[in-house]
């Protein structure tokens, strides 16, 4: 299981990550904010937290995954957002 996270500014607005809460984290691999795999942009992973300040979106998926295939789910989008 990897963590990571990511911070909104100005130079991710736009940008998302697809939390699938009900996944198997044992095998949804962890992608990166600005991440392109498979035709989908944006990270992903499960159990994502926000920053109180809501800044800060930390999220976690495995690691090393060896096998891709495509599954439709309903997920979470969080989106970067300027104010």
């Amino acid at each position: 299981m990897s963590t990571t996270s990511a911070t909104c500014d100005i130079s991710s607005v736009g940008e998302l990550v697809y939390i699938n809460e009900s996944g198997d984290s044992s095998i949804l691999e962890i992608k990166q904010m600005a991440e392109t795999h498979m035709g989908v942009t944006g990270g992903r992973g499960t159990d994502a937290s926000l920053s109180s300040d809501e800044t800060v979106l930390s999220w976690e998926g495995a690691s090393s995954c060896v096998g891709d295939y495509l599954q439709t789910d309903t997920v979470t989008v969080y989106e970067c957002v300027e104010e």
